[in-house]
């Protein structure tokens, strides 16, 4: 059973301009904004609340050998995500690279966000998804994210890309490719789902592992972004669920802020945008339904940054809180659980 967390390294994945639609944190910077103490006090934290897996979104918070361009001031030595890499093993959690590559969250790629689709653009990806295989030793998933590829979603953006219909699904397979041939499997966000069904049965790949995401308060499966954990089982797809911690109708502190509705999908619900807490009972915090397969949840989060008075203490209590989730229960979709934390 995966009990995981998404934890961003940089956070250079959403507006690339300074914008009063937008607040400071998703706002990109030409530096790391990663607070390595509170990362040292929350990895035990996490080993003690059941984490036994971390999907680390690297950005450009590492100064790749073979693109060392990228990297933003302060960011990590390939040396330095090696050391922390082995640090997390041993304590029992596995580490996950991730790398959006969706033209809505790819501010970090720097000057090749603006290249998509072209031969320079394929050969960064290529190398840098060959180097990061290597330095995580053939990890067990890739992440790609791939998700919100939508204009709704870049309207305030300065520069904006949505690549549709085969070019989308050329780059996708694209970037799976050069995972596979690195021997790991690939990881994305499910959402395309949502807006093409047809298109996605007939041509995402059973081997991508899918992960549907939805922070609405109903789990009713006549809303499609529910249904859509069922129609993934359905079709035979494996699934990693991802969705996210609210606690006693509050928010935690810096978890995600509901959008406006100018800045959603017009089929978005913008009344359901968060996650309301569900303190399950301890049963369900590892249950899932049979052996086969990969089941499991993965946290969202952003980067451990220290704001107000937040502290590893008030991470714990709210994992403590937060026991798990039972999707749609009777329904035949995999039980999991799910935190989120800011520092």
């Amino acid at each position: 059973m995966i009990w995981s967390s998404l934890i961003h390294l940089s956070t250079n994945m959403w507006i690339d301009r300074e914008a009063p639609e937008w607040d400071a944190d998703h706002t990109a910077k030409p530096y790391l904004r990663f607070d390595m103490d509170l990362w040292r006090e929350l990895v035990p934290k996490m080993v003690e609340a059941g984490i036994n897996m971390v999907v680390l979104d690297l950005g450009d918070g590492i100064k790749y050998q073979s693109h060392p361009e990228i990297a933003v001031e302060g960011a990590w030595t390939t040396d330095q995500l090696k050391d922390e890499l082995a640090k997390l093993r041993a304590v029992g959690i596995e580490p996950i690279p991730k790398l959006n590559f969706s033209a809505c969250h790819d501010v970090w790629m720097g000057p090749y966000s603006r290249m998509l689709s072209t031969d320079t653009y394929y050969v960064v990806c290529k190398d840098i998804i060959a180097e990061i295989i290597g330095l995580f030793d053939k990890p067990r998933f890739f992440h790609l994210g791939m998700d919100e590829e939508t204009y709704p979603h870049q309207q305030h953006f300065e520069y904006v890309v949505v690549r549709q219909f085969d070019l989308w699904w050329h780059d996708l397979l694209f970037l799976v490719e050069q995972v596979e041939k690195g021997g790991s499997r690939a990881w994305i966000w499910s959402d395309y789902l949502w807006h093409y069904p047809e298109v996605f049965w007939a041509r995402m790949p059973k081997s991508v592992l899918q992960s549907n995401w939805y922070y609405g308060e109903s789990f009713s499966t006549d809303i499609g972004y529910v249904k859509a954990y069922l129609d993934l089982e359905g079709h035979g797809y494996e699934l990693v669920v991802r969705h996210q911690l609210r606690r006693h109708g509050e928010v935690c502190p810096r978890a995600h802020r509901p959008r406006s509705p100018e800045r959603l999908p017009p089929n978005h619900l913008a009344s359901d945008n968060r996650q309301v807490a569900r303190d399950a009972p301890p049963s369900h915090r590892a249950s899932g339904r049979g052996e086969e397969g990969v089941r499991g949840i993965s946290g969202l989060s952003s980067c451990a940054s220290r704001l107000g008075s937040a502290s590893a203490e008030s991470f714990h209590a709210r994992w403590k809180l937060w026991a798990g989730v039972e999707l749609l229960p009777n329904a035949g979709c995999r039980r999991s659980h799910h935190h989120q934390w800011h520092g």
